[in-house]
């Protein structure tokens, strides 16, 4: 049985389902841990609570991404 964590549904996105754009990971884990896996996995990570602007940018710059292309 796999263990759904947000690292595995990033793995899953970026393999799978959406190779055009990098998956984002929002956690509430502030350890390195987590920061060294989506290092290594190559996707980003916002830590909650996530400020308005970061949320703001990170979906602008996807939907910027998207109508490009």
């Amino acid at each position: 049985m796999t263990i759904a964590t947000g690292s595995n549904c990033c793995s899953h996105c970026a393999s799978e389902v959406c190779q055009t754009h990098r998956p984002h990971s929002v956690t509430a884990d502030h350890g390195t841990e987590v920061a060294e896996r989506a290092r290594v996995l190559g996707y980003k990570v916002l830590r909650k609570p996530v400020k308005p602007a970061a949320l703001r940018g990170l979906l602008g710059a996807l939907l910027a991404t998207a109508s490009r292309g």
